[in-house]
């Protein structure tokens, strides 16, 4: 629902506040509050009783939520107003219920990248001392800003934002070590030590306060997308898969049934722990051929079974057939140099031949607080989901986007390659918790579903246009894979694997390309010998109306069906081509035009 105060307008969603703009200007991404338990998960909450009064200037929302989850039981009043003078203020009141354990409790907003990064930003301290800072360019390892009472910064010379903090002490983290595409102020700093007690009958109070200053410029309303392709040809990086978590007797049947897809590689975990670790890799090389692919081995390693080393090189030795290993340290967020080192000193001497890297089976922020000596490997690597902090549909969408900037700052901290493996759409485990749990996190039904088709496309354009180096992708088979195999049924192939098998099928370069209205619309652009194929998705649940201004002979296409899609022109000389949600479709233009623009 769209909502307005004086010259701002928002999306009320679910409690929560989205998308704040000035006219063109983005203000804030999404201002929200959250229960955090004791092992960082994030308690979903339930509205009742919600009051909606809005007009052209102004709106009140006020609601009860819920959250309840194991022993988390909290109530909570909220009051969100907008009034005239493009101010904005959202006050909670919240009362535990039960007496729980928490990491966090509390508002966050989240500033958006784009509208953000670089620039000047004045930070009130709770003592009142005011320091002058900047929003960070290159991802910060740790809090930029901490102790905030409020801040202030200007989006052009016209336009001045603030935001006043009450009921808690906050501080700003840069979210794109987690791939959000956001830098985050919450609460409460991570300094003081959690889990937190909070007693039945506990009650938190907070409010924030969200006011801008200055000349707001009308957004301009355009009725037409643009797609600007650069002219430099990028290689598509090698892109493998993981091995399946589940495999039963019709495993090696799905394996030949993906192996025309054009996987590079494959993944395995090896823990040198494992009694039987000789075993599972001779099992993984016989998959490997199967899928027709080499290995891509994540060798998990401590101080206890560094003695393995040997026995694992002596197994390997001489083998054609492994592309790369990664040396991780098993129960570890990343690998120390010194368990490095001494592993690096006898697969360096005897595997001449195979790319070895490290860091981390965790997320980047991991890698980007190390200090990780790069100096003797050929790579370094981490892996990537988008829903570490936000499970909903328009929070991955958006966050698929910033993936890229993690390879730009690993490059520069660490002055090589950078791998990516592996790519999931659901966490694999929860690297944050406390209590060791057996339990794999639930599973995710947009594995098989149209969106995380456009997801995957959206991951693939950011990663490859900013430079990376190898990508492993999801899993062969089950929920958190390509597709479901079954004996009597056959296979049911999942839409995303037909994005992957777009782009390794005929090994074309990329053409990075920009399209003019990026929170909708998803460009990739793949370039061939005899023609150019622009894969466009939709990025939203909504039907997108999109016209092209393109030339010469052409035809599209529906990604994942292979149905023609119909085109239709317009009076100044463009297409025009309608959407539904998450669709892809592939336009194949066979004469490639002088023109940057299509």
């Amino acid at each position: 629902m769209k909502l307005t105060a004086g010259e701002l307008s928002m999306y009320y969603e679910d409690g929560f506040l989205r998308w704040i703009t000035a006219g063109k200007n983005e203000i804030l991404r999404m201002v929200y509050f959250a229960v955090r338990d004791k092992e960082w998960n994030t308690v979903a909450g339930k509205i009742i009783n919600e009051k909606i009064e809005r007009t052209k200037k102004n709106f009140i929302v006020s609601y009860e939520m819920l959250f309840e989850k194991d022993d988390i039981k909290m109530q909570w009043n909220a009051i969100i107003k907008g009034d005239p003078n493009n101010r904005i203020v959202f006050d909670i009141k919240g009362k535990a219920l039960s007496t729980l354990k928490k990491n966090r409790i509390g508002f966050c907003i989240l500033h958006p990248i784009e509208e953000c990064q670089g620039k000047n930003v004045l930070i009130q301290h709770r003592n009142g001392n005011l320091e002058e800072n900047i929003f960070p360019v290159n991802i910060s390892p740790q809090q930029p800003f901490k102790n905030i009472e409020a801040m202030q910064w200007r989006l052009n010379n016209d336009l001045k934002v603030t935001v006043n903090f009450e009921g808690d002490i906050f501080e700003t983290e840069d979210h794109r070590n987690w791939t959000d595409n956001n830098y985050k102020t919450y609460s409460t700093p991570l300094e003081i030590p959690f889990p937190v007690t909070i007693n039945e009958g506990d009650e938190i109070h907070q409010k924030i306060i969200i006011k801008v200053d200055g000349s707001i410029t009308k957004k301009e309303n355009k009725n037409s997308v643009e797609i600007v392709v650069e002219e430099n040809k990028l290689p598509i990086p090698t892109i493998g898969v993981g091995r399946a978590s589940v495999r039963d007797e019709n495993y090696h049947e799905a394996l030949k049934v993906l192996s025309t897809v054009g996987f590079s590689h494959y993944r395995i975990n090896l823990k040198l722990s494992d009694h039987d670790w000789q075993q599972t890799l001779e099992d993984c090389f016989k998959e490997a051929a199967l899928l027709n692919t080499k290995l891509e081995i994540a060798l998990f390693i401590n101080f206890s079974t560094i003695k393995r080393i040997l026995e694992f090189i002596n197994v390997i030795k001489g083998r054609k057939d492994i592309q790369q290993i990664m040396v991780l340290e098993e129960g570890q967020k990343y690998i120390t140099n010194s368990l490095l080192n001494e592993a690096l000193t006898g697969l360096r001497l005897q595997l001449p031949g195979i790319l070895i890297g490290a860091g981390t089976d965790m997320y980047f922020a991991e890698l980007n607080r190390s200090k990780l000596d790069a100096s003797g490997i050929d790579f370094v690597s981490y892996s990537i989901n988008p829903q570490v902090h936000a499970f909903d549909d328009s929070s991955i969408m958006e966050n698929a986007s910033v993936q890229g900037a993690t390879v730009l700052s690993a490059k520069q901290k660490f002055n090589k390659p950078v791998h990516i493996s592996p790519v999931t759409l659901r966490m694999r485990y929860n690297a944050e918790a406390t209590e060791v749990s057996t339990n794999l996190p639930p599973l995710d039904k947009r594995q098989s579903e149209n969106i995380n088709a456009a997801w995957t496309l959206a991951s693939l354009k950011s990663l490859i246009e900013n430079g990376a180096s190898s990508i492993t992708y999801f899993e062969t088979i089950g929920t958190r894979g390509l597709g479901i195999y079954d004996s009597l049924k056959g296979s049911n192939i999942f839409p995303v694997a037909w994005v992957l098998n777009a782009l390794l099928a005929g090994r074309p370069y990329v053409l990075k390309s920009r399209c003019t209205n990026p929170f909708a619309i998803i460009s990739l652009v793949l370039a061939y010998d005899n023609k150019i194929e622009i894969l466009i998705g939709n990025k939203t649940k909504k039907i997108q109306k999109i016209h092209l201004a393109i030339t010469g002979k052409f035809k599209a296409a529906d990604l994942i069906t292979g149905h023609a899609i119909d085109i239709a022109g317009t009076d100044q000389g463009a297409i025009s081509i309608k959407l539904k949600a998450y669709q892809i479709i592939v336009l194949t233009q066979f004469v490639l035009q002088p023109s940057n623009k299509i």
